[in-house]
């Protein structure tokens, strides 16, 4: 497993616990080969999608759906993250539950049209009305 942020007890979750929706809606994703991910609403897993049991890692970013191939998923209690296929080119990518500290630390000074909200809810809320948006 690459260096990041998770424990390095982390073990292979396939468990019908996350096997439709990681508990949290909103999480912030960091990824040291990916550049284009900053945000992940309402994240789908779906596991044993071909021959070599791949998963299907799916969300939505405020702007569009995306969806990964995996060929490894972690879990590090309230953290998520796993390895993109090869055949995609590869990577690593990390879900951590979104908060009021780490919108303000990483992800506002990134953002065009970036808010100020006073308390988590509002903050999950903003990023969640995005989804109305979207249709």
């Amino acid at each position: 497993m690459p260096k990041n942020n998770t424990d390095k007890q982390s073990v292979n979750l396939k468990n019908d616990e996350l096997r439709e929706r990681l508990p949290e809606s909103v999480y912030y994703i960091e990824s040291p080969n990916d550049g284009t991910v900053l945000i992940a609403i309402n994240v789908r897993v779906q596991y044993d999608v071909d021959a070599e049991n791949r998963a299907v890692v799916s969300w939505f970013d405020t702007v569009r759906g995306r969806s990964m191939l995996a060929v490894d998923i972690y879990n590090n209690g309230s953290k998520f993250a796993f390895e993109r296929d090869e055949s995609e080119g590869g990577g690593f990518y990390l879900f951590t539950p979104m908060s009021l500290e780490i919108y303000n630390k990483k992800i506002k000074e990134h953002l065009v049209a970036a808010g100020s909200f006073e308390n988590n809810d509002d903050l999950i809320n903003s990023f969640l009305n995005t989804l109305k948006y979207s249709m």
